[in-house]
């Protein structure tokens, strides 16, 4: 009997699959898990032809599983120990520790200061980099490594593998020595708080233990880097990209030349994850997570980019927002009900029509689940779990108030 032999997933798909496991494991981060992705796969060439990828950085606050993602994502891709820094960095972190000893026998015997850097960041394929901020003297000496993936040791200029840096902070860099460094992590993500019944849920159900996951290795993805490279850039794509640079600037947002040219590949990136080899003007909301400079800039930015590029985004965003002002008034109404000391139903009037506007709301939210994918399905997801999350809470109070009117 001939041996059938089973289709080997292509690298596209087996990416997919690592980010639909990782969500498994991390609740309401869809949109970080997607952007890390876009962070490996983004990035052009150096003058030498060495593949390079963008970095990532997230911020918010103690708890929430900035360093979780970090550690779900590196456990899907197989690489050996020694390519692998990760490091907590505080306030006592000397450059010793993220960069290497000094080679002391070398400095006896030459005079020279060399750093053995293997086993550290200097050596890594890939790095995590927590509480980024803490130590001035570490982040100055990586600016060279974050970009021109070198490094001066010693007299020598030393050719850095980094691909990816993920980074992780509660806080903001205050030292205008790290700014160039800031300049350098492409993709920014404000990490807040898990909210709504649904998602505790997801939470409450996972276990700690070990899990079966997909797994992917550095030659793959540097397969797909180069798939990525070759999709088309349209003229088009262009010509949004730019648009949505004018739109930003006249609210004051100005980009460095450097992330502007790095766009490019994050389009790139996002039209090959969902299955593209001509990038369109959808994939320039991709783009969004690497415009801001401060999560304040976050709803100008998200505004501006899907208005100009993504309809199916826009669409969401516009229907989310008639959900939210919805719960708004409810909470109001909610609020008087429950601090009334006799409990009085005219508190609760119309209450019941605004359920039944967030129920639709919800309904047509799930209708759209068929029509998007990839970063827009991330968004989507969140947005509906939110929704139902309101519509649940509203609805012991929608049901008291038509009990009173049947």
């Amino acid at each position: 009997m001939a041996k059938i032999e089973m289709k080997k997933p292509s690298i596209r798909k087996k990416i997919l699959r690592i980010i639909d496991a990782v969500n498994t494991r991390v609740v309401d981060m869809e949109d970080v898990v997607w952007g890390v992705f876009l962070a490996i796969l983004s990035g052009g060439v150096l003058h030498d032809g060495r593949l390079v990828s963008e970095h990532l950085f997230m911020i918010g606050p103690p708890g929430v599983g900035k360093s979780y993602v970090m550690d779900v994502v590196m456990r899907c891709i197989k690489i050996a120990p020694e390519e692998f820094f990760d490091y907590l960095m505080n306030a006592f972190t000397t450059p010793d520790e993220v960069l290497g000893p000094i080679d002391v026998k070398r400095f006896m015997e030459k005079h020279e200061q060399r750093r053995d850097i293997q086993g550290f960041l200097p050596a890594a394929r890939f790095a995590v980099l927590d509480e980024i901020w803490k130590s001035g003297p570490v982040t100055t000496a990586l600016f060279k490594i974050t970009n021109e993936r070198t490094f001066k040791n010693g007299k020598e200029s030393v050719l850095c593998p980094l691909l990816t840096m993920l980074a992780a902070s509660n806080e903001y860099p205050v030292n205008p020595m790290d700014a160039p460094l800031w300049d350098r992590i492409l993709f920014r993500y404000k990490v807040e708080p898990v909210e709504g019944f649904e998602s505790w849920s997801r939470m409450y159900d996972i276990a700690e233990d070990e899990w079966e996951h997909p797994t992917i290795t550095i030659e793959e993805l540097l397969e797909a880097k180069r798939r990525v490279n070759a999709v088309e850039f349209p003229a088009e794509v262009k010509k949004a990209l730019y648009d949505v640079h004018v739109g930003l600037s006249r609210l004051g947002i100005e980009l460095s030349p450097r992330r502007r040219k790095k766009q490019k590949y994050v389009v790139l990136a996002n039209a090959w994850l969902n299955g593209r080899k001509v990038a369109t003007v959808e994939d320039v909301s991709a783009i969004i997570p690497t415009c801001w400079r401060h999560d304040k800039e976050i709803p100008a930015v998200k505004s501006i980019v899907t208005k100009m590029t993504n309809f199916a985004l826009d669409k969401m965003l516009t229907v989310f927002d008639v959900a939210y002002k919805t719960h708004k008034e409810c909470g109001k109404l909610i609020s008087s009900y429950e601090a009334s000391a006799t409990r009085d139903i005219k508190l609760l009037e119309d209450i019941d029509v605004k359920a039944e506007s967030l129920g639709e709301i919800r309904e047509e939210l799930q209708g759209m689940k068929d029509k998007v994918t990839g970063s827009n399905a991330a968004e989507l997801k969140r947005i509906l779990g939110q929704v139902s999350s309101w519509h649940k809470e509203v609805l012991p109070y929608a049901a008291i108030r038509a009990g009173v009117n049947i």
